[in-house]
């Protein structure tokens, strides 16, 4: 089911985090449904809470930037905002966290289609942890669970995908 394409600690090489210094989880899941109705759903940033046990909202402010809230139990909460560097509709969203955000970091999530009604979904995520008592708490709400807790989200992720009602319903605006 998921693939655990790699889980790194401290990266020697790289150009996603400042610095070529940061943690890196590249994860991989085939979910049962068309590439375009996936990346349709997961384009709708305000969509992402809805599997993402961590985030308690996404806000898009334009087509590119959005907001983001995340919580962790007995951790706080971090806010950052994140700008969408590079988009190949059904295939690609790729984006970074802006200066002084938060959470220094960059992803991109990849569909592609296997069948018409199967799609491979990739995600990289890559961060690098504040020094002092902020990185402590992203350590503990991102930290050494974050292949875990990716994994677990794109879990969910493939069952709520594939009940069909989900994915035809208007959960949040698209620009």
């Amino acid at each position: 089911m998921i693939q655990p394409d790699q889980d790194r600690g401290p990266k020697r090489s790289g150009h996603a985090v400042r610095d070529n210094q940061g943690v890196k989880v590249v994860k991989t899941i085939v979910v049962n449904q068309p590439v375009g109705d996936l990346y349709r759903f997961w384009r709708r940033l305000g969509n992402l809470p809805l599997f993402m046990r961590h985030l308690a909202s996404v806000t898009e402010m334009t087509e590119k930037l959005s907001h983001w809230i995340a919580e962790g139990p007995g951790v706080g909460t971090l806010e950052w905002d994140a700008v969408i560097i590079n988009e190949h509709p059904g295939e690609l969203i790729a984006w970074r966290s802006l200066e002084g955000s938060d959470v220094d970091h960059a992803g991109s999530v990849r569909f592609q289609a296997i069948t018409e009604e199967e799609t491979e979904i990739k995600i990289a995520i890559e961060y690098r942890p504040p020094a002092g008592k902020l990185g402590q708490l992203m350590v503990r709400l991102f930290g050494s669970g974050l292949a875990q807790q990716i994994e677990e989200d794109l879990v969910y992720f493939k069952r709520l995908m594939e009940q069909e009602s989900l994915l035809n319903a208007p959960h949040a605006a698209s620009f």
